[in-house]
């Protein structure tokens, strides 16, 4: 990078060395150089050091480096407060009670299954089954009761308009607030280290998440959060939280982390 006109004031070259000179672009050294005489000379004490004695660049110049790094990853617009609370893959394998039909958009059996696992299911919108087949509830149905389908293709399930589902990523909201799809910033979640196995786990959150479902019950200024399953719920360090701010999630969330998960 060449030395333009913005590059160093005057004053400025004065006070770098050519090391810090090289750092902002410089390719000639600058020496200090002594300031014009202003009166009788006055010897400074001699422990006293100048910021190039010292091999540091003027103060100034560092907190527009700084301060431009920090607005390339800063997030957006503040949303507000929102009531949070948490969701996730219902299993069978832990329910009971007396055997209920879960019917496909068509009423055809899916299964036969613990009725408070079908009650968890369409509340929680997706469920395993103990033969390993993941079911979610169906808005389509020729039934008079709720019916589901099963989802192909997609570990974690599905929300709204087809989109997948990833745990500590997917938020539920109501879409007059938050746009489905819009990325998020949730200050509470970055720095978090969430639960569970990588890719989908294991890792310190950033903080962004992503609006991919909607829910009955999620309705104004709430959101819910997927945690995969109960697990990621129990373990995760803001489980006891009940309200959380919300930024849009501008250029900190431009690209989240890919390294665990590409939103």
């Amino acid at each position: 990078m060449g030395c333009g006109n913005g590059c160093l004031s005057p004053a400025n070259r004065v006070a770098l060395t050519g090391a810090a000179a090289m750092l902002w672009g410089c390719a000639e050294a600058v020496s200090p150089q002594p300031s014009p005489a202003r009166g009788p000379s006055i010897t400074p004490p001699a422990k006293a050091e100048t910021a190039a004695e010292a091999g540091d660049a003027p103060p100034i110049l560092w907190d527009i480096f700084f301060d431009a790094l920090a607005g390339a990853t800063a997030p957006g617009r503040m949303i507000g407060r929102f009531h949070i609370t948490f969701y996730w893959i219902e299993p069978e394998a832990a329910a009971t009670g007396p055997l209920r039909a879960l019917r496909d958009r068509r009423c055809k059996v899916i299964a036969r299954v613990p009725a408070t696992f079908k009650k968890r299911v369409r509340l929680q919108g997706t469920g395993r089954l103990e033969d390993g087949r993941l079911v979610s509830v169906s808005r389509r149905c020729k039934c008079g009761s709720r019916c589901f389908f099963v989802v192909k293709n997609h570990r974690w399930g599905i929300g709204a308009a087809m989109r997948p589902l990833v745990p500590f990523r997917s938020i539920a909201v109501d879409r007059g607030v938050i746009a489905l799809g819009e990325r998020v910033y949730i200050p509470a979640l970055d720095g978090v280290r969430v639960p569970g196995d990588e890719p989908w786990g294991g890792f310190v959150h950033d903080g962004c998440v992503r609006a991919d479902d909607v829910g009955g019950g999620i309705n104004g200024r709430h959101i819910d959060f997927f945690t995969g399953g109960r697990w990621g719920f129990a373990d995760l360090a803001i489980n006891r939280k009940h309200t959380v701010t919300l930024r849009a999630g501008g250029k900190r969330c431009a690209k989240s982390d890919g390294a665990h998960i590409d939103l």
